[in-house]
């Protein structure tokens, strides 16, 4: 009975429909969240693609409101991809397991800034003008999102420019935006290979790196990243909710509990790290959790399935 009341998104084998036909994603189930800068400031007017992973299956594209909130009714079962774009920022994408029976846990997700690829005055640089022609045109498909054209302006640019970190963050994201996470990857790894202790680039490998479901690979480059520097307790919660659904509780702990610490007057932190204590059987600790995050939040989006599930921990 317990099962029930845990959210299918935290739940491996997740309800699905039988086989769906190009068109048919539409059902149910809901997904929101909040798209926030680093710094917390919400991102308004941003695109939010969700498209439902299953083969030839397709999905839904949304805005944010001046919030940076986004929130759909009516989708279908099953294995969803959320994209997000955002002029200035580097895309961003997590995967999530929707159920039409069961209430998802809100999305917060957070962009990196793109920094500037290189200086744009050829005098000042010494760099030939057309790589500095490059670079600019490279920059202006970036923000137009044709990812091709800034990728192949930014290689011709990185042939001259062997050593500019904030270039190989601009060809990264080409790449990203191409669909290439391999190749971002590889890009961000020069200037970690530069610079040991760049944060940003190593949260920029540990998201990639889980996106493609390599989780030992995501946490290996997450803790590269000076703890000091990580500012937004999402970005432990959405990692823990990774190792969630590959039904690693104990990692998900851990993350959580992260998430807990960075931000302890959250009460999403508390919520989640009690849904993974509950599959550890750590049944004092999950009602510690709930208790908590009642205390914090008792009107909250799921305060009445936390009263439910401390009900069923009695």
């Amino acid at each position: 009975m317990l099962r029930r009341l845990i959210p299918a998104m935290l739940v491996v084998a997740a309800l699905h429909a039988a086989d769906l036909s190009a068109q048919d994603w539409k059902g149910r189930g809901r997904l929101e969240g909040k798209l926030t800068t680093k710094d917390g400031k919400p991102l308004a007017d941003a695109d939010v693609k969700l498209r439902l992973s299953r083969a030839k299956a397709q999905g839904t594209d949304l805005k944010t409101d001046k919030s940076g909130r986004w929130s759909y009714l009516g989708l279908a079962g099953g294995e969803w991809s959320v994209e997000f774009n955002a002029p200035g920022f580097i895309p961003g994408k997590v995967i999530v397991t929707v159920s039409e029976v069961a209430r998802q846990p809100i999305i917060n997700y957070s962009l990196d800034p793109v920094p500037p690829a290189a200086p744009e005055e050829a005098p000042s640089t010494g760099l030939p003008p057309e790589v500095v022609e490059a670079v600019k045109k490279g920059n202006e498909a970036l923000e137009q999102k044709k990812y091709a054209e800034a990728r192949e302006a930014f290689e011709k640019a990185s042939a001259v420019i062997t050593d500019n970190t904030a270039l190989y963050f601009a060809l990264a994201r080409a790449y990203y935006g191409e669909g290439n996470a391999a190749k971002a990857i590889e890009t961000l790894e020069k200037v970690t290979a530069k610079e040991p202790t760049n944060g940003g680039a190593w949260l920029l490998i540990s998201n990639m790196k889980l996106e493609k479901g390599d989780l030992d690979g995501g946490r290996a480059a997450l803790e590269k990243v000076p703890a000091d520097t990580i500012k937004d307790p999402a970005i432990y919660t959405n990692v823990g909710i990774l190792f969630m659904n590959k039904n690693k509780p104990e990692d998900a702990e851990t993350y959580f509990g992260k998430a807990v610490d960075l931000a302890p007057n959250d009460p999403e932190g508390y919520h989640m790290r009690g849904l993974a204590r509950l599959q550890l059987k750590k049944k004092a600790d999950a009602r510690a959790d709930f208790a908590k995050y009642l205390e914090l939040n008792p009107k909250g989006p799921d305060a009445d399935e936390v009263r439910q599930l401390l009900e069923a921990t009695k």
